[in-house]
C-alpha cells in the first residue's frame, strides 16, 4: 500500500476514534500538556512540564514564558489581523543589470550608464549604488495632481521614483519581504513587551511607544520625510537589528495610541471604514450587521450626494441613519479621530493636513444614539475612550475566555474572568484564572447533553403562540433592542404572545449562530435553552425536531482542536523532527476565531502534511512508519478536551 492511502486510513481513524477515556486529575500530567498548548503554542519537554509542585505553580510559570506574551498574546488579541500586513506600502523591489561592467539598478526597465547616478542607499549608507535616473527622482514625493507617491493611485506615475536616499525602494524582492514582515513584528513586539512586563492591557492599545526593527524605524523616517519634517533619511545602523522599545515621535499631538497606530495596524485594509471595523472588532468586538436596511431608505439617504463617503455631510447622514448607524455611527464617527492616516490609494504617510487633531468630536459604540464620550480628534484620545468603555474589559475576556475554554464556559465562568479582569486589568492574571478553570474541569469536561425536546401536535399557520418560558427569555436577552427603538420586531410580545413562524426561525438561526443578541453575552446553557425552546415550538415531528437539533445545538461542528500551530510543535517534538520555516508559514487556519477551532478537512490536512515530514525517516520500516504516523495524528495530539 502506498503511504498516502496509509496516511489516509490513519487520519480517519484517529479523527473518528473517540473512547471514552478515565477523567485525570486536574493537575495530571495529561492536563499539564493542554495547559502548555494554549498557553504557549507548544508543548513542554516532561522535566520542564513536572517541574512545578502544584497548579499555580505550573500557571505561573507558563504566563512568565516569553512564548505566552510573543506567540500566544497576538494569536489571541488580533486575530485575523496575526496573518501579517498587506504586501503593498508603496515601495519598488529594484533590479539590476550589468552595463559596460557596473551593476545598475532600476525598477521601471533597464538604462545606459550614462542614463544613472550613484546614490546612497537608506539600508546601507556606508556604501553608494548606481541607479537609472529616470527611477531615482529625489524630489519625486507627489505626482503632476498632487497625490502623494507612496498611494496606489498614482504609485507608477512618471513624476514618482525612489526620492532621496531610495526612500521609496527597496534593494530586491527579498527586501521588501523582510521589511512587510518587521512591520508585521512591530505589533507583536510591542503586544509581548507590554505583557511581558505585566503591565495594564490598556497600554497595548494607547502606549505611545512600540517594540520596533530598524527597517521600521526606518519607515518612520520615511513618514517624517514626507510630512516635510525631515530633508534626509538619518543613518540607523545604530539602531538594533533585532530590535528596541522606543517611544514613537509624533508628528502631531495624540498621533500614537498603541499598536492602532503601528503601520501594518493602519493599513492592513485598503479604506478608513475598514481600517475602524478592525480596530472596533478587536478592541470590542463588535462585529457589522444590516439588519433593517431597505433599498427605499438608502435611495433616499444617497439622494443629492455623488459620494456618501466623502461629502461633509454624508457620512453623518449614514452615521445616523436606520439600519446603517449600527455600524456607521461607530466607524464613521471614529475614522474621524484617524483623518490623518488616508487609504492606501492615497498614501501609506501621514498627511498632516487632513487630520483634524485640533478639533473635538463624539464617539459612538451601538448607533447614534449610544454617545460613549467626546475628545480631540486624535488616535491617542480614541484609544483612551476605548479601553475606558466597559466593552474593552468584556471583549478581553471574551477573547481568552474563547481561546481556553470555548463553548464549555459558563456563566460562572465569566462571572470569575470579569472579576480577575476588573480587578487587575492585566492578562497574565486573567489567563491564569482561565487557565485554572479549564484545569479544574481536567480538560475532560464533557459537552452539556442535549435539552429533552417533547414534540407535540402543531396549530398550522404564519402565526405561533410563544409559551410563557421562550418569551421571557426574548425579552431577557433580546428585548433591550428589538421590544421598542428601530428594529421593534417583538414589540407587543409580552401581551400578545405570539410572533409569526418566520421570525421565530430567524431568530434561531441568528441565535445558533452567536449572531444575536449583537450586544450581549448569551451563556451557552441560556442559548441552548432557548433553542431547545424554540425547536419544540415549531417542529411538526421526530425527524423534523432532530435535524433542528443537528443543526442549532449540536451546529454539525468538529471537535474542538488546538491551534493547528501548536498541534504541529506538538507533533514535531514528540518525533524529534525541526519544523523547517515552510511548517510554520501562517496560513488560514492560523488567524481563525477560537469558536472555529474545530476538525475540518483543511486541518487535517495540513497536520497530515507534518506527520508525513516527521515519520519520513522511518518510510523503510512499515510498521514502525505506521505507528509514526498513528501517533502523530491521534486525537490527543489536537484535540482540546
Amino acid at each position: 500500500m502506498s503511504r498516502a492511502p496509509v496516511l489516509a486510513l490513519v487520519v480517519i481513524l484517529g479523527a473518528c476514534r473517540a473512547e471514552a477515556r478515565e477523567q485525570p486529575a486536574a493537575s495530571s500530567g495529561p492536563v499539564r500538556d493542554h495547559l502548555a498548548l494554549l498557553a504557549l503554542g507548544r508543548p513542554l519537554e516532561s522535566a520542564q512540564r513536572d517541574r512545578a509542585s502544584s497548579l499555580d505553580d505550573y500557571l505561573e510559570m507558563l504566563v512568565r514564558d516569553p512564548d505566552f506574551a510573543r506567540i500566544v498574546v497576538p494569536r489571541v488579541l488580533l486575530g485575523e489581523l496575526n496573518f501579517g500586513p498587506l504586501s503593498y506600502y508603496g515601495m519598488h523591489a529594484l533590479k539590476s543589470t550589468v552595463v559596460d561592467g557596473q551593476t545598475v539598478h532600476h525598477y521601471r526597465k533597464p538604462c545606459a550608464l550614462a542614463d544613472s547616478v550613484e546614490v546612497v542607499p537608506w539600508w546601507d549608507q556606508s556604501t553608494r549604488i548606481r541607479i537609472c535616473s529616470a527611477d531615482y527622482k529625489p524630489e519625486g514625493y507627489k505626482s503632476k495632481d498632487g497625490h502623494y507617491c507612496s498611494g496606489t493611485m498614482v504609485w507608477s506615475s512618471p513624476e514618482c521614483g525612489c526620492g532621496v536616499k531610495l526612500v521609496n525602494c527597496v534593494r530586491d524582492s527579498k527586501h521588501n519581504a523582510e521589511l512587510i514582515e518587521s512591520l508585521y513584528q512591530e505589533t507583536i513586539g510591542t503586544i509581548a513587551h507590554l505583557v511581558g512586563a505585566d503591565a495594564p492591557l490598556a497600554d497595548v492599545f494607547t502606549t505611545v511607544s512600540s517594540f520596533r526593527d530598524r527597517n521600521t524605524e526606518y519607515m518612520r523616517m520615511r513618514d517624517k520625510l514626507y510630512a516635510g519634517k525631515i530633508r534626509d533619511i538619518p543613518d540607523l545602523a545604530s539602531w538594533p537589528a533585532e530590535g528596541k522599545w522606543a517611544p514613537r515621535e509624533e508628528l502631531f499631538p495624540g498621533a500614537h495610541s498603541g499598536i492602532l497606530t503601528n503601520i501594518q495596524y493602519l493599513y492592513i485594509s485598503d479604506g478608513p471604514r475598514d481600517r475602524m471595523r478592525l480596530v472596533f472588532a478587536r478592541t470590542w468586538c463588535s462585529t457589522p450587521g444590516s439588519f433593517g436596511v431597505t433599498s427605499a431608505q438608502f435611495s433616499e439617504l444617497v439622494a443629492g450626494h455623488a459620494d456618501i463617503r466623502s461629502t461633509a455631510e454624508g457620512w453623518k447622514g449614514i452615521a445616523a441613519a436606520p439600519g446603517c448607524t449600527d455600524c456607521h455611527a461607530r466607524m464613521d464617527y471614529g475614522m474621524q479621530f484617524f483623518m490623518a492616516y488616508p487609504p492606501i490609494g492615497t498614501s501609506v504617510t501621514p498627511i498632516l493636513g487632513a487630520s483634524r487633531h485640533t478639533e473635538r468630536g463624539p464617539m459612538y459604540l451601538r448607533d447614534i444614539d449610544d454617545p460613549r464620550g467626546e475628545a480631540k480628534l486624535t488616535p491617542r484620545a480614541l484609544g483612551e475612550l476605548i479601553v475606558k468603555q466597559p466593552e474593552f474589559a468584556a471583549c478581553m475576556v471574551t477573547r481568552v475566555q474563547d481561546h481556553v475554554l470555548g463553548s464549555s464556559a459558563t456563566p460562572e465562568d465569566r462571572k470569575v474572568l470579569l472579576d480577575t479582569f476588573a480587578a487587575t486589568g492585566k492578562m497574565r492574571p486573567l489567563f491564569v484564572a482561565a487557565l485554572r478553570l479549564f484545569a479544574q474541569r481536567a480538560a475532560m469536561h464533557a459537552p452539556p447533553p442535549l435539552p429533552a425536546i417533547t414534540v407535540s401536535p402543531k396549530a398550522t399557520g404564519d402565526e405561533v403562540a410563544v409559551p410563557v418560558a421562550l418569551a421571557t427569555a426574548i425579552e431577557k436577552h433580546c428585548g433591550d433592542c428589538h421590544e421598542d427603538g428601530k428594529h421593534p420586531i417583538f414589540a407587543g410580545l409580552a401581551t400578545k404572545r405570539s410572533l409569526s413562524r418566520e421570525l421565530v426561525l430567524t431568530t434561531a438561526n441568528l441565535v445558533a449562530a452567536d449572531l444575536m443578541p449583537k450586544d450581549g453575552v448569551l451563556g451557552n446553557a441560556d442559548k441552548r435553552a432557548m433553542l431547545a425552546q424554540i425547536i419544540e415550538l415549531l417542529a411538526p415531528d421526530a425527524t423534523w425536531a432532530a435535524n433542528a437539533s443537528a443543526y442549532w445545538l449540536d451546529q454539525l461542528a468538529g471537535s474542538r482542536t488546538h491551534q493547528l500551530s501548536a498541534v504541529k510543535e506538538r507533533v514535531a517534538t514528540e518525533a524529534g523532527y525541526e519544523l523547517a520555516p515552510e511548517d510554520r508559514a501562517r496560513t488560514v487556519e492560523d488567524v481563525l476565531e477560537a469558536e472555529l477551532l474545530t476538525v475540518t478537512p483543511s486541518f487535517m490536512s495540513e497536520l497530515g502534511q507534518v506527520a508525513l515530514k516527521t515519520c519520513r525517516p522511518l518510510a523503510a520500516d512499515t510498521e514502525r512508519y505506521r505507528a509514526c504516523l498513528r501517533k502523530a495524528t491521534r486525537p490527543d495530539a489536537f484535540l482540546v478536551r
